[in-house]
Order: C-alpha cells, then structure tokens, then sequence
C-alpha cells in the first residue's frame, strides 16, 4: 500500500516545481502585457504635461518670445508692473488696522495706488493714495467700519506716472476676503 500511495500523490519536490512553473509562466505573461501596452503607447511618457492640467491652455500659445520683441531684458523688466497685496487681510475688529502688505518693488517706474471694494455693495471701502516705486504699506484701517464677519472685496490697482500723476498706464484687479474678527 505504501507504493500505491507514493505514486498517487506527487512529492514535496514535484509540486514546488508545478507552482514555480506556474509562477514564471504568470511573471512572463505579465511582463509580455505590460511591454506590449508600453509598445503601444499607454505606458509612454506624456508629450505635454500641460495637457494634465485642469488649466485649459489656450490653442495659440507658443513658447518664447515673437521675432518682433527685440527689446534687451532691462527693457522688458522697465515696462513691466508688478504689485504684491495680501489676498486674506484681516483685521482684529473694524476700526483697527489690518495687515494688507501692499508693496510697489523698486523693479516698477510707477506709481501705484490701491482702492478697495465691497463686492456686495460697490463701496470704497479703501484708497491708499500713492505709492511710490520701492515703498510699501504693510498695515492700515479700512476707511468704513465694518462689523465682525468675512467681505469679499476687490482690490484695484492703479499704475500712474510718477511725473503726470493725469496719466495712467496701466490697472489690475485682485479678488480678496477680508475678516473681521470682532
């Protein structure tokens, strides 16, 4: 009985080898998938990342600068406006003065100035007057005040000629949301 019994089932030895055949046989069906979806092109490296974006890039848009441009850097940089103002200023309680941080960089030849308002109501709720390049207004009070809550604001930006104040170059708007706390 015992010889009936070795032969009908298999030893230890044969079937480690059945499952390390099956094992390779699953591993290179598998790496034949993947090489043959790679050759395909779902494996592929994207072309442009852009794509990704939830940004929709517009259809036009080329990398560079157009042949026309021939200004130098400094050039560009000197007809260039930047401006820096806090998205979420907040202020302890309406008559106390909240931390905008407008700041005009030496990089600008202009002037700016900033009025902000209520989107809810279209008040002028500030106005900081002239700012002059390489200057900044870190806190100030609001020019209403305002009871304890969250407005949404816009800030516009104002670029003038520091020589003919009648002249304005250029304007910007920001969204903000401003707090009161008490």
């Amino acid at each position: 009985m015992n010889d009936y019994n070795d032969q009908a089932s298999p030893t230890k030895d044969a079937k480690l080898k059945k499952w390390i055949l099956a094992g390779s046989i699953m591993v290179t069906l598998t790496l034949i998938f993947v090489f043959a979806l790679y050759c395909m092109g779902h494996f592929a490296p994207a072309e442009n990342t852009a794509q990704d974006s939830p940004v929709v890039m517009g259809s036009n848009v080329k990398e560079g600068l157009p042949d026309t441009i021939e200004e130098s850097e400094d050039e560009q940089k000197e007809s260039m406006i930047s401006v820096e103002i806090d998205a979420y200023p907040v202020f302890e309680d309406g008559t106390s003065e909240g931390n905008l941080n407008i700041v005009n960089p030496a990089t600008n030849s202009v002037y700016l100035e900033v009025k902000i308002t209520r989107d809810d109501t279209e008040e002028v709720i500030y106005k900081s007057g002239a700012i002059p390049p390489n200057s900044y207004i870190d806190n100030d009070k609001l020019s209403t005040v305002l009871e304890e809550g969250e407005y949404n604001a816009t800030a516009s930006v104002h670029a003038y000629d520091p020589e003919n104040p009648d002249v304005e170059y250029n304007q910007a708007e920001f969204s903000l949301l401003i707090t009161i706390l008490n």
